[in-house]
């Protein structure tokens, strides 16, 4: 997984962005142990909240200059 910058994460604090990182892990790793049900129950719940978080990171980090 890539790892993204601690001062992107900052900007989102609401957003359990460990948590996300040990979702993937168990997904990738444990896949044949997980309870679909809760899968898809938490991914109706977070993502809606995750998708804004994500917007509103690449609508501030458009109007920013590039980095060299």
């Amino acid at each position: 997984m890539v790892k993204l910058p601690q001062e992107l994460l900052v900007t989102e604090p609401g957003i359990p962005w460990q948590g996300i990182a040990g979702l993937r892990d168990i997904i990738a790793h444990q896949y044949l142990d997980i309870d679909l049900e809760a899968v898809g129950s938490a991914a109706r719940k977070n993502l809606p909240p995750l998708k804004e978080a994500i917007e509103r990171i690449i609508s501030v980090r458009a109007t920013q200059p590039p980095e060299n």
